[in-house]
């Protein structure tokens, strides 16, 4: 209980903290969800979690197996600068790595996002450079 209440475990009673009654609930909740119907989880941005989700949601990769739950987790680059191995060689995950757009791809989606050209050219070109293949921050600008 010690866990779900926020309290500190000394070293010595340490346990692997994918064994916690935090994350065996979880666990079971979404288990619980896709023994119902199929289920598709998404968690975004995980560059920016904490490593008691990232390690939530290794977990939950590797521990459900017996129910049609797919779980979809988006992150860039940086989460493998801090956690190099999180997410690969596990048996039943794919890792999927995007490449930048390129910088035609980077007009067509702008511009199909307004459904037309609104930027002169010179306009484009700088919102190309800026973005440098970042979908989000062309999309944004």
């Amino acid at each position: 209980m010690r866990p779900l209440a926020g309290v500190a475990i000394d070293s010595e009673s340490a346990v692997d903290p994918r064994d916690t009654e935090a994350f065996a609930a979880w666990r079971r909740f979404f288990e619980a969800l896709a023994d119902r119907r199929p289920a598709v989880i998404v968690f975004e941005d995980l560059h920016w979690a904490d490593d008691a989700l990232l390690d939530f949601v290794d977990s939950l990769v590797e521990r459900v197996t017996d129910v049609p739950l797919l779980i979809v987790a988006t992150t860039r680059p940086e989460l493998l600068d801090r956690r190099p191995t999180w997410g690969g060689g596990k048996a039943n995950a794919t890792t999927l790595s995007l490449a930048p757009l390129s910088a035609d791809e980077t007009l067509q989606l702008v511009r199909a996002l307004a459904d037309r050209q609104l930027l002169p050219a010179a306009a484009e070109q700088t919102l190309v450079d800026h973005a440098a293949g970042n979908a989000l921050y062309a999309e944004q600008y």
